[in-house]
């Protein structure tokens, strides 16, 4: 990058540049005596300071959450503990400063945890950057709980069939804890007691319903049963998208909808072609009529939400079926509950 300064004549001056992260040299303009508009060519040159910052968060290899700052997490180089760490206890995040050019063995220590020692490679480095590097360390089994049940295929209703390959996601990040059976469905993972967990399994060319799983009054050393549900993306195929509330008699999504909604704009993301019909639908209460145009506009909500986000208008349609699509009787609570629901049905892919 090029500079111009406009300087008044018959003095001395002198030029550093300021460039975070990295050190200038100095150059002297001795213009004492001149009395006559004159142009001087000036070269700064710039030196990167010899570290980068190493920034990651502290996380349960299990969970994937951050390590409690209860369970005084820290971190480790070279078998040292290093006093210029710097924690965010709040965030779980570390951050220091280390010289480039050199190889380092990192590992993340806390109280009831394992700490999983991780080679960090610097030697490509020859300036200042901001390297982000996640550590890991495992619990202890005396707080953990067993999460235990079948993947279940949608359209079939039985469990996914064999050959086909099951991770799991945890809190958007595919876990190294999940035990899958190909014989029968059936899978296991064991997480720490106390929190609450976004899952979902990641089956290629299905969707993949996310589930918040809530373990914070989960007893450790339990067991806990649920299952998992995927869709083959097929057109035709239909899909529940839960969670979503609105006020009654009217088509503004609540705040407690974004979290499903949010989860679901992954699914578009990660299949850009898929395009679908948004569909509502209501119980039996009001006149049929009435009831399709709210369950169009809570549809149209939906959508709206997800084109806001990014995804392209043209991979919505909408439609409002008001009570003509029933998924259980309108004669009870629990079931007028299942039929106020908004869904997705796969048009092209």
């Amino acid at each position: 990058p090029r500079f111009v300064a406009l300087l008044p004549l018959d003095s001395i001056y002198t030029f550093t540049a300021r460039v975070p992260n990295y050190t200038s040299d100095t150059v002297v303009v001795d213009i004492r005596g001149q009395q006559r508009y004159i142009e001087k060519e000036v070269t700064l040159r710039v030196k990167s300071v010899p570290y980068v910052l190493v920034t990651g968060r502290m996380l349960n290899n299990l969970s994937l959450a951050p390590i409690p700052s209860k369970n005084k997490p820290y971190v480790i180089i070279d078998k040292r503990k290093v006093d210029s760490m710097e924690y965010d206890m709040a965030k779980g995040t570390y951050s220091i400063k280390l010289p480039y050019g050199k190889k380092y063995t990192i590992k993340l220590k806390a109280k009831d945890y394992k700490g999983i020692p991780m080679d960090l490679d610097l030697t490509g480095y020859s300036e200042y950057q901001k390297v982000t590097f996640d550590l890991y360390a495992k619990p202890m089994n005396a707080n953990m709980v067993t999460l235990g049940g079948k993947i279940i295929n949608t359209k079939t209703g039985k469990p996914l069939e064999k050959g086909i390959p099951v991770q799991m996601k945890v809190n958007k990040q595919i876990s190294d804890a999940f035990k899958y059976s190909k014989k029968g469905g059936r899978y296991k993972i064991m997480l720490p007691a106390g929190f609450e967990y976004e899952m979902a399994p990641s089956v290629k060319n299905f969707y993949n319903k996310v589930e918040f799983v809530d373990l914070r009054q989960a007893k450790p050393r339990s067991k806990v049963r649920r299952d998992f549900f995927v869709t083959p993306l097929e057109v035709g195929q239909s899909v529940d998208i839960e969670n979503i509330f609105f006020d009654t008699g009217k088509a503004t999504l609540l705040e407690q909808s974004f979290r499903s909604l949010n989860a679901l704009l992954d699914f578009f993301n990660e299949y850009p072609n898929v395009k679908v019909q948004v569909g509502g639908h209501t119980d039996n209460r009001g006149s049929a009529a009435y009831n399709r145009k709210l369950s169009e506009r809570r549809a149209k909500s939906v959508a709206d939400y997800l084109i806001s986000h990014g995804i392209s208008k043209d991979r919505f349609s909408v439609k409002g079926y008001g009570p003509d699509r029933p998924k259980a009787s309108n004669k009870t609570k629990v079931g007028r509950a299942k039929n106020r629901r908004v869904g997705f049905t796969i048009e092209a892919l």
